[in-house]
């Protein structure tokens, strides 16, 4: 039983990792761009 857990379980991890890291980054940039490119009216005063 617990290789059958095992042999299921690192394909599933790995591919969790292989699909989340490219959505975090882009989750990233999309964050970024957002920023950089905002109303002035979001920004702090100075």
């Amino acid at each position: 039983m617990t290789e059958i857990l095992t042999d299921a379980f690192l394909p599933g991890l790995w591919a969790g990792y292989a699909l989340a890291v490219p959505v975090g980054a882009l989750a990233v940039l999309l964050v970024s761009v957002t920023a950089r490119t905002s109303s002035p009216r979001c920004s702090p005063p100075r």
